[in-house]
């Protein structure tokens, strides 16, 4: 079943993958939306108006509905029992409510938002209209780190994505700047201008982020790889060097990333290489 909420009548529909209606549901108060619906335990979450509302899929009924300060901008995320979302204007909020007893479990002041939460290891990031994208404890709403991205009068409209210790968003200005940072502590790793507007928000697949830009294009980026980085975690540890003496006896084919000696074969002096990076003794 495909769910979709229409921004013409505000109802969430169901269709069949053949394109067949199923089913609708019409929320008071939720016309001129253009977000997307969430689904977890049988249960469809979206916006509607100055609401949040749960669906039960099995009886496309109502479950609840918890209303808010102002209108609800941004797609739902759903971890743990809860349901994560931010408001508009005249309220700016942040909310995580909890979704068995229909209670607000915190909320925290935003700059208005139109970029949708991601969840990822405890943590919800989610960008806002003064070109800051947040990080916050997903369980207290305490607030782990922020970083001003653009400049100008849009903000982050790109919902960020999070994939192998990083975050990925784009900043909605001339420049079109899509960044990366470090997911646990906000520290910038790389930035790159489009030269565009930027609304799209990024996909990552097999270790490449892909991004649309209002310039017309789609954008693929791939970290080079680290030498040493033998499990692909984004570190260098001692599992590294084994899988590298794996690769030494010929147990598992060798690949370039084992090469620490650049001499254009992997030997059990590659091996010591990476203990070495591992111990910060010597650089990858």
């Amino acid at each position: 079943m495909v769910y979709a909420v229409s921004s013409s009548d505000g109802r969430l529909h169901a269709f069949n993958f053949d394109g067949a209606e199923q089913w609708h549901y019409s929320a008071s108060g939720s016309s001129d939306n253009y977000m997307s619906a969430a689904t977890d335990g049988g249960k469809l979450f979206f916006g509607g108006g100055n609401a949040m509302n749960c669906v039960d899929i099995a009886t496309q009924t109502e479950e609840w509905t918890f209303t808010v300060g102002a209108k609800v901008t941004t797609t739902p995320a759903v971890c743990d029992g809860v349901v994560y979302f931010a408001t508009g204007k005249n309220e700016k909020k942040l909310y995580a409510v909890d979704i068995a007893t229909v209670t607000e479990v915190w909320s925290r002041s935003l700059y208005g938002s139109l970029s949708s939460p991601a969840i990822s290891d405890g943590k919800i990031y989610i960008g806002d209209k003064e070109f800051v994208i947040h990080c916050f404890d997903a369980g207290t709403g305490t607030e782990i780190w922020n970083r001003t991205t653009g400049c100008g009068d849009f903000g982050v409209y790109s919902s960020p994505v999070v994939a192998g210790g990083m975050v990925y968003t784009a900043a909605n200005y001339d420049k079109g700047t899509i960044y990366c940072f470090n997911a646990d502590d906000g520290t910038p790793k790389w930035s790159y201008d489009t030269g565009n507007w930027n609304m799209a928000q990024p996909a990552v697949s097999d270790g490449t982020l892909f991004i649309g830009s209002d310039s017309g294009y789609l954008y693929a980026f791939r970290d080079p790889p680290i030498n040493g980085d033998l499990n692909h975690d984004w570190a260098v540890t001692t599992a590294d060097a084994v899988i590298t003496l794996q690769m030494a006896v010929g147990a598992v084919p060798a690949i370039d990333e084992a090469d620490m000696g650049g001499d254009c074969r992997v030997t059990s002096v590659d091996a010591l290489m990476i203990l070495q990076v591992a111990a910060g003794s010597i650089n990858a």
